[in-house]
This record gives structure tokens, C-alpha cells and sequence, in this order.
């Protein structure tokens, strides 16, 4: 098992993988803070970095819908490795907005 870093900041893309980091810092940033936020997607994606790539999965994972099983391992067991988009671009706007959000409204 290698960590891997995948340099992706080429070819940036909203998809449900990406959203679900941008909603999900968004989300943690306005019930914590921006720092607990960030910081465990930063973790998320270390041990990200140490998955199988995802397109070493079957075919039948690799095509999986929601909700189902096959979903859940793609998801979960297989990863696009420590993603610089993921943390550099989502993760980080999203604990932005969260925070934003956080003290325009409990301002």
C-alpha cells in the first residue's frame, strides 16, 4: 500500500463525489468551525491516498448507482487517491462558505 498523490487540478469537475466534499465541509464548518472542518476532510483524504484507485475496481462497482451495495464500495474502498481537487478546491470552499454562512447568520 503506497500513498499517492493525483494532481487533478487539470481538469476540475462538479460531480456527486465533489459535491459530497463540498457539502460536507460546508456542513462541518457551520456546526464546528472551519479549522475541525478542514481538518478532518484533510484526514479523509490522507487515508484516501492509500485506497485502491477506484478504476482498479469491477466493472460492476465501477457502474454502481445509489443506493446499493456496489455503491457503497465504490464510495468507500476505492478512492481517485489523496485528490489536491478534492482538498485544494471543495474541501476548502466549502469550510469557506460554511463559515460565511456561520457568521452572517449568528453575527
Amino acid at each position: 500500500m503506497n500513498f499517492e498523490i493525483n494532481n487533478d487540478l487539470d481538469r476540475i469537475r462538479l460531480n456527486y463525489h465533489n459535491f459530497s466534499h463540498l457539502i460536507g465541509s460546508f456542513i462541518l464548518a457551520v456546526l464546528f468551525g472551519f479549522w475541525w472542518s478542514y481538518g478532518l476532510w484533510f484526514l479523509y483524504e490522507i487515508f484516501d491516498g492509500f485506497k485502491p484507485w477506484y478504476y482498479s475496481a469491477s466493472y460492476e462497482i465501477r457502474t454502481s448507482k445509489f443506493p446499493s451495495l456496489n455503491w457503497f464500495k465504490k464510495e468507500f474502498l476505492y478512492s481517485d487517491k489523496f485528490s489536491l481537487q478534492d482538498i485544494l478546491i471543495f474541501n476548502l470552499s466549502g469550510a469557506f462558505l460554511g463559515i460565511l454562512l456561520k457568521y452572517l447568520l449568528w453575527s
